[in-house]
């Protein structure tokens, strides 16, 4: 059995202008049918409301599943999640949500699980890790359980017994519920843990060549062929993408050092570039561009205090930059990759505190 993703309807919010390129390409190459697209978060619950009032007034749903970028400058992923997952106006409650970031470290990861996210899925990423999460998403949501402090996705993934078993309450010490709609008011009557099991009705919508017992289904083995086509058809467009991006990189960076005592401005647009660098180099079959942009990234963190020693490793993962694009080098670059991380390890100890003196490739 397929899914039918012409039936589906997906929300992407992304700040990146390329990075939501990439992302609607692959949608449309895995035949997804209906897009809605948001450049950050509060674009995203307008957007929401919005669809949710012409719902109310025509009889058609809206919103499926959303695909959300974590970093983006007045309303972030996580802001957005918290509102759809906790707030009156939210369209639906229980939507499936995938998180998309570059920032994989373990505080991102927790916060995202937190904020009930669904699936995170990781920069640089792959067209089949993208579609296995939202197969997997469509395939076996998990139960929503509420309590007063969280509200999303049951944060266990099995069932099976764990060996430190932490919870308190049981299910026995539970309300099961069986239908979407919201608890209400929570009186102190009630257990403090509902547990929702829902129909799987996103299921039921997307199935296609058989019936919803049919079990689990899957995407086209020639649609994600074609999206991975489409990713490889845009890097042409990714260069001139990091072409921009260095020449930015380089004004803001003049900036800086002309003003070394008020560049905050100047070092958050960096930060920024780095963000979206770190994230997109290893897709396009350029690692280093992704070391050179996480390890940008990571020295530039906002709060950094500003310095000539700072000036000065930025310009040199600018020049790093500039010299993995002036040449084309993919992969690992060879001996001249090599040549290039040296480089860099050298700044970092020349010019960064002790603890940034490593090279980017190590940082999670």
């Amino acid at each position: 059995m397929r899914y039918d993703l012409s039936l589906l309807s997906v929300l992407l919010v992304e700040d990146s202008m390329f990075m939501r390129n990439i992302l609607r390409g692959v949608m449309q190459a895995l035949g997804v049918g209906k897009l809605h697209v948001a450049n950050d978060g509060e674009d995203a619950i307008d957007l929401l409301r919005q669809l949710a009032n012409d719902a109310a007034q025509t009889g058609f749903g809206g919103v499926d599943m959303i695909i959300v970028d974590l970093f983006m400058p007045k309303v972030d992923g996580l802001m957005m999640l918290r509102w759809l997952r906790r707030h009156d106006e939210s369209p639906n409650r229980f939507m499936p949500v995938i998180m998309i970031s570059g920032m994989t470290d373990k505080d991102s990861l927790e916060l995202s699980r937190d904020a009930g996210v669904t699936e995170f899925v990781s920069k640089p990423f792959s067209v089949e890790g993208l579609a296995m999460r939202m197969v997997q998403t469509i395939n076996n949501p998990r139960q929503f359980v509420y309590t007063p402090n969280y509200f999303g996705p049951d944060r266990r993934r099995r069932k099976s017994e764990v060996e430190d078993e932490r919870r308190v309450i049981g299910e026995s010490d539970c309300e099961i519920v069986y239908s979407g709609k919201a608890p209400g008011e929570f009186r102190k009557d009630k257990p403090s843990v509902w547990l929702f099991r829902l129909q799987n009705r996103l299921k039921e919508k997307l199935a296609s060549g058989g019936s919803f017992e049919d079990g689990d289904a899957e995407i086209d083995a020639d649609l994600l062929e074609l999206a991975r086509e489409q990713i490889a058809n845009m890097e042409e467009d990714y260069s001139d993408w990091v072409d921009e991006s260095i020449v930015t990189l380089i004004s803001a960076h003049r900036r800086a050092a002309d003003n070394p005592a008020d560049c905050a401005e100047e070092l958050d647009k960096i930060n920024r570039i780095a963000h979206e660098l770190r994230g997109q180099g290893g897709m396009f079959g350029y690692p280093l561009m992704t070391d050179f942009g996480r390890s940008l990234y990571d020295v530039t963190q906002p709060g950094t205090p500003p310095s000539d020693q700072l000036i000065e490793l930025i310009k040199a993962h600018v020049d790093g930059i500039r010299a993995v694009m002036a040449e084309r080098i993919k992969g690992d670059g060879g001996a001249i990759g090599q040549e290039l991380m040296k480089s860099l390890e050298m700044a970092k100890q020349k010019y960064g505190k002790p603890q940034d003196a490593r090279l980017s490739r190590a940082s999670p």
